[in-house]
């Protein structure tokens, strides 16, 4: 009976590739790790709608959890902070706030959310942002980590590394 759990992990990583493959034919933003595009994302954000700033996002995260739960590999880090810059700027646009402030305080919530450890968000987050901003990105960071979510939902390293 191996062969019928095969065929469950084939099954669930193909519907995950379809829908990658769906959603990055409709927004090619939402591909791949998000690091190359938060690049374009700085120089090009003004040109977009906020509302797709946001829809692009979005989509980012859901995609990310999708391709994780159907076994394809890759991380939470990059995608989640490139969701946070593209709605982030999405925000800045709609509200007139400064981008920096808005890219900080949303990357750093939805960082909190995943990993719940806001030390770590912080320090991570200095790849990113000047240190100017820290108070900005720690309590931001908190608030996300006191987010309610399902139990196991933060990031954990593999087994190996325990």
């Amino acid at each position: 009976m191996l062969l019928d759990g095969r065929k469950s992990h084939i099954l669930s990583t193909a519907l995950g590739g379809l829908a990658l493959g769906i959603a990055g034919t409709l927004l090619p933003l939402t591909m791949f790790s998000g690091e190359e595009e938060i690049s374009y994302l700085n120089g090009t954000w003004q040109t977009f709608a906020p509302w797709l700033l946001i829809l692009i996002g979005l989509i980012k995260l859901l995609l990310t959890n999708v391709c994780i739960e159907s076994g394809l590999r890759g991380g939470h880090f990059f995608p989640v902070i490139f969701s946070g810059i593209s709605i982030g700027y999405g925000i800045a646009l709609l509200s007139g706030l400064n981008p920096g402030f808005v890219l900080a305080v949303v990357t750093a919530s939805l960082l909190g959310v995943t990993l719940r450890k806001p030390v770590a968000v912080t320090l991570l987050l200095l790849l990113c942002f000047p240190v100017r901003i820290i108070p900005w990105l720690i309590t931001a960071a908190v608030i996300g980590s006191l987010m309610p979510g399902k139990p196991g939902s933060e990031c954990h390293p593999p087994a190996q590394f325990h």
